[in-house]
């Protein structure tokens, strides 16, 4: 008999659940009522007039219901921070703004001049500066032309192709170019004939690794991409299969110490003639540090008058819509006191204060269903717990802490103000072995609950765990599904 109701119940449960999504408050008390059916159900009474419960699994449950308000996610009161007369109104009540859009504006002629005049300061600034930099950088430029030619010098002069091998008989190809690169090194080619063909082609590896390339009977052929040439001076068959080396600079030329010697002159004649300029420069001018110090004053200045102008101007600080607006042009406004308000576009948020007593249940994340006054009970939105204030808040002499909802979804029909009613899910579990809360008795700190066990009762310890919304407690140890308990 006790476990025909038990699975009767069931069965009403799961087909009262669409019914509580559509009337929540008239679900929750008939919930209360249907739990108090079924604890009536699973308890029959001993000889003596005990009540006695059978244990069950089933579904353990923990709401949290309370009250909250719709706020926009971001809403700003905007104010000038200097006083002023209007002479601009971007927007009106109602006007969808962008972030950075103007809203309105007070005479800035003053400043503006002031900005206008400290610009040409700084252009002034940095034309003398940049004068005093020219015969330095000239000198500079030349050198530095002047010591690469020598070294290119260096590098490509008397550059020649050596055999691999003794034993070839074709005149050594002939090296041609100014060498680019800036890496000392050997070249290595390969000369082979293509397929039984009259075409020959060059193969580029060392210093530099090149794909085949086709070779020229009357052109230079490209040895690599750094400026070097290769030319065959014999008839293109006597080169198939050779290897030759070319060293890059070719220290064994004749010309070579003499390329060395002026690329080393070129380098201290650089370094002589750079330090002399710096030196006549620094006569002239005490120190570049004096140009500099100049140009960075005036740019500094006109740094802070941009930033002063820009208090003459309210902006929009995000997206979202004008709520209010305070002022008309002509208007004298003071500094700090509201003149704009912008709500922020579409993000809107539920918030609401929990007693102490139940914020321990909650955590974020927790789903949660809401209703609005504006349209009742059948209308039913979805939202869940974005953020727990840590520290409380007083309202009218109780502890309470804010907690901050999100929308799972944007609604139009959702509005700035209203009013929510929410029922935050803190638990829900399936299988969960409970007893009624009074079955559940202490001493010394140790909870125990009475089995009838045959004819004999018996107290047993057991641990037990949270309790649901409808005053079941969780059993974590101690008892097992049909087991019966004995209620005081």
């Amino acid at each position: 008999m006790i476990q025909k109701s038990i699975s009767a119940l069931r069965s009403f449960a799961v087909r009262g659940r669409t019914f509580f999504r559509k009337h929540m408050r008239v679900a929750i008390v008939i919930l209360v009522v249907v739990v108090a059916v079924s604890v009536y159900a699973v308890i029959s009474h001993g000889k003596n007039g005990e009540e006695l419960y059978v244990v069950d699994a089933g579904t353990f449950v923990q709401k949290v219901s309370v009250s909250g308000k719709v706020e926009p996610a971001e809403s700003v009161d905007m104010s000038f921070e200097q006083v002023g007369r209007i002479t601009r109104v971007y927007a009106r009540v109602g006007d969808s703004v962008k972030e950075g859009s103007p809203l309105a504006a007070i005479a800035s002629d003053n400043v503006a001049a002031q900005l206008a005049a400290a610009r040409a300061e700084e252009s002034q600034r940095r034309v003398e500066r940049a004068n005093q930099q020219v015969n330095l950088d000239e000198i500079r430029n030349q050198q530095d032309t002047k010591v690469a030619s020598a070294y290119r010098t260096l590098l490509s002069e008397n550059l020649e192709a050596i055999p691999q091998s003794a034993t070839y008989t074709a005149t050594p190809p002939i090296i041609t170019g100014l060498y680019a690169g800036s890496v000392e090194g050997s070249y290595k080619f390969r000369v082979e004939q293509y397929a039984n063909t009259n075409q020959y082609r060059l193969y580029t590896f060392g210093l530099e690794k090149v794909g085949a390339s086709s070779i020229s009977e009357t052109d230079p052929t490209p040895l690599g991409t750094q400026g070097l040439y290769v030319r065959f001076p014999g008839n293109l068959s006597t080169y198939h299969g050779t290897i030759w080396l070319v060293s890059v600079p070719n220290i064994k030329s004749t010309t070579y110490p003499a390329n060395y010697n002026a690329y080393q002159q070129a380098v201290r004649e650089r370094t002589r003639a750079i330090e002399e300029a710096q030196a006549k420069l620094e006569q002239r001018t005490e120190g570049t540090t004096i140009a500099d110090a100049m140009l960075a004053v005036a740019r500094a200045e006109v740094a802070r008058l941009d930033a002063e102008l820009k208090k003459y101007v309210l902006r929009a600080p995000f997206n979202g819509t004008v709520t209010r607006l305070d002022i008309e042009v002509g208007d004298t406004v003071s500094q700090g006191t509201p003149a704009v308000t912008i709500m922020s576009a579409g993000k809107l948020e539920i918030e609401s204060f929990v007693p102490e007593i139940q914020i321990s249940y909650l955590e974020v994340g927790d789903p949660a269903t809401v209703t609005l006054e504006a349209y009742g009970e059948s209308v039913v939105f979805a939202a869940h717990v974005v953020a727990i204030d840590p520290a409380e808040t007083v309202r009218d002499g109780v502890s309470t802490y804010r907690v901050i909802l999100h929308f799972n979804e944007e609604d139009e029909r959702v509005k700035s103000g209203m009013t929510a009613n929410i029922v935050i899910t803190t638990d829900e579990r399936e299988g969960v072995v409970s007893v009624p809360q009074g079955a559940v008795a202490k001493k010394n700190a140790t909870s125990y609950v009475t089995v009838r066990v045959g004819k004999a009762d018996e107290r047993r310890a057991v641990v037990t765990g949270p309790v649901s919304s409808l005053g079941m407690v969780e059993v974590l140890e101690g008892l097992s599904v049909g087991e019966v308990v004995v209620l005081p």
